[in-house]
């Protein structure tokens, strides 16, 4: 007969197996066909809860002496694994025409709450009485999958919510060195020359480049307009029944998420000593991720009927891109 050490140890390497899968994404969901988005999440909250009334069993059980035997460390391993079971199955039941970004929110909270159970079942299996922290991890794990998103559209707004957050730090943090660019940098023309070696009297912006600094600003708070204004639209027009439409807002969000590392690099181009040549190269691909952005969205269903704000936004990228062209290329 297995130990109890073996039995929890068998749970173990299952869930290892399955979050290796889920980590791949690698198992599909399944068709659209008859699908209803009321009794996946019904499906879904119910199997959460299961598996969180299944894992405080189990801690309950291992909390303190006498330890459960074999068979009944069997029989809670065995709900455990059903609840599991259960809740992958209710996650595989999400058809990916409901939209890839949601299917990635939900993958996550369902890894979440497999790796929490899986630690779980490790503390049980060393008898460490560290239970209760485990399992406390798992009920905040299901909890999230309750305030999960409940549709593409909600994940998708999500993920440029996250994207504004992202460039108005790194907005403010260019205003900031504007404002304070004298106090960047130490004065380092008075240190001796150590190794062979001088140190570059850099202390802050060239003169010449400080004129070019309005522009950059510019198209900082240019990229800042376009997604806040995207996003704005999504929530306003935004449809995610159709595939189609849930194709569209993934598009965008691919797009988007890559907006905020352009900013980063066109900003940090801009920091003395500059090298015109660069901030040329990383103002193009900001200008250039930002007109994909827009364009995406133009040819969205969020256009039907008003191309307006998108021409809008396309004229402010392209003015103020064009101004720090013009002005690199005077300096």
């Amino acid at each position: 007969m297995a130990s109890r050490s073996e039995v929890l140890q068998i749970i173990i390497d299952t869930l290892e197996v399955v979050l290796t899968q889920l980590q791949d994404d690698a198992t599909p969901s399944r068709r659209a066909d008859n699908f209803s988005k009321e009794e996946f999440w019904t499906c879904l909250s119910g199997t959460g809860k299961m598996v969180s009334q299944e894992c405080t069993k189990l801690c309950v059980a291992f909390s303190q002496p006498p330890l459960p035997s074999v068979p009944e460390t069997q029989s809670l391993v065995n709900s455990l694994e059903s609840s599991c079971i259960a809740l992958l199955s209710a996650f595989h039941g999400l058809p990916k025409s409901q939209g890839l970004t949601l299917h990635k929110d939900l993958r996550l909270c369902v890894l979440n709450i497999l790796k929490a159970v899986r630690d779980l079942c490790v503390e049980a299996k060393n008898e460490s009485g560290q239970q209760l922290p485990s399992v406390g991890n798992v009920w905040e794990k299901c909890n999230g999958l309750q305030n999960a998103p409940k549709d593409n559209k909600t994940s998708v707004l999500t993920v440029f919510k996250d994207q504004i957050t992202m460039v108005q730090d790194a907005l403010d943090e260019f205003q900031e060195s504007m404002e304070q660019e004298d106090n960047l940098y130490p004065d380092l023309t008075d240190i001796p020359l150590r190794n062979g070696f001088q140190i570059p009297d850099q202390t802050g912006w060239r003169e010449e480049d400080r004129q070019l600094l309005p522009a950059f600003l510019g198209l900082l708070k240019a990229s800042k307009a376009c997604i806040k204004k995207t996003k704005s639209i999504i929530a306003t027009r935004g449809q995610c029944d159709r595939e189609q439409d849930n194709n569209q807002l993934d598009s965008l969000a691919s797009i988007v998420q890559t907006l905020s590392s352009h900013v980063d690099d066109f900003v940090l181009s801009t920091y003395p000593p500059v090298v015109h040549s660069n901030v040329r190269q990383q103002a193009t691909v900001l200008a250039d991720g930002l007109k994909e952005l827009i364009n995406t969205a133009n040819s969205s269903h969020l256009c039907e009927g008003d191309h307006s704000w998108t021409e809008f936004l396309l004229r402010a990228i392209n003015h103020n891109y064009q101004k720090i062209i013009e002005l690199l290329s005077q300096n």
